[in-house]
């Protein structure tokens, strides 16, 4: 399980994060500092489904430089875009104008990226909402579509994580098992498996059925029962995380908690692995 050192709250800060959309912040600049204005044009973003273009602007605010994803068609307006920008704080450079227009008229100088709705391998790298793992070389030609995009939460150590695991899955299969399905899963396609497969832990009350999904999860993020997949979403938002989440183990709650009962249950299941499987996965977005 890939960690990182821990950072104080005050180092934190000073990090990038990204917030809803396809809006990024980058490490602030000091109080009191004039800050130096500036616009420039960082990235080419091609959705995978559609084949639509949008323009990565990095840009100064007062707060330190920012990023901000505008559709194609926005650029060839510098007022349209300028606008977009400066809702986010922009403090733009006096060519600003210019600058949008050559932007406009040839977009190939800055590096391609190709966002993806459906996780998994995608030219030698792993995306998942998480981040995109593999080849350094390759890791910004793509990345998943913002809705889908998830804080990978990191505590303690890889050491730490195996070494208190171990006695775990030495006496519990279920725990066993759930940890090898979702070490295997980014492998599926390596191995040329073009289909999943949905696994149901049930059991006796306090066997562990709770804390194998939580080991699962465990794997991509910090384990917590109240992020697993809720049982009850609806069908539509399930698809889409599974989506997402191809080549992962995703872990539902129990389905004891779902809402249906009976055979109306057991339909939701079944669609539920069917998606799973892949078909639904890929008719979700047309892929």
């Amino acid at each position: 399980r890939a960690v990182a050192p821990q950072r104080s709250p005050r180092a934190r800060m000073h990090g990038a994060h990204f917030a809803k959309g396809n809006f990024m912040s980058l490490k602030p600049t000091s109080a009191g500092r004039k800050t130096a204005r500036f616009l420039k044009h960082v990235a080419t973003e091609i959705d995978a489904s559609n084949g639509n273009h949008a323009t990565v602007l990095e840009f100064s605010t007062a707060r330190g430089p920012r990023r901000l994803s505008i559709p194609r068609s926005e650029i060839s307006s510098p007022r349209s875009a300028s606008k977009l920008i400066m809702d986010k704080g922009a403090l733009l450079p006096p060519d600003y104008e210019a600058i949008l227009r050559a932007i406009a008229e040839d977009d190939t100088a800055a590096p391609t990226t190709t966002v993806v709705h459906k996780g998994g391998w995608h030219g030698g790298v792993f995306v998942c909402p998480y981040g995109v793992f593999g080849n350094k070389e390759k890791i910004g030609r793509y990345r998943l579509h913002a809705e889908a995009i998830l804080k990978n939460a990191r505590r303690g150590s890889r050491e730490t994580f195996a070494t208190e695991l171990a006695p775990f899955l030495r006496k519990s299969d279920i725990v066993f098992l759930t940890y090898v399905a979702a070490l295997a899963a980014s492998f599926g396609a390596r191995a040329k498996l073009t289909e999943g497969f949905a696994i149901n832990v049930f059991g006796e009350s306090s066997t562990g059925k709770t804390t194998a999904l939580c080991v699962a999860q465990a794997i991509s993020t910090v384990a917590r029962e109240r992020d697993l997949v809720n049982i009850n979403q609806s069908p539509k938002i399930v698809y889409r995380t599974l989506s997402a989440f191809v080549g992962m183990a995703l872990p539902f709650t129990d389905i004891k908690g779902a809402t249906e009962k009976g055979k109306t249950l057991a339909d939701k299941l079944q669609a539920i692995a069917f998606t799973a499987a892949g078909s639904g996965v890929r008719e979700t977005y047309g892929e």
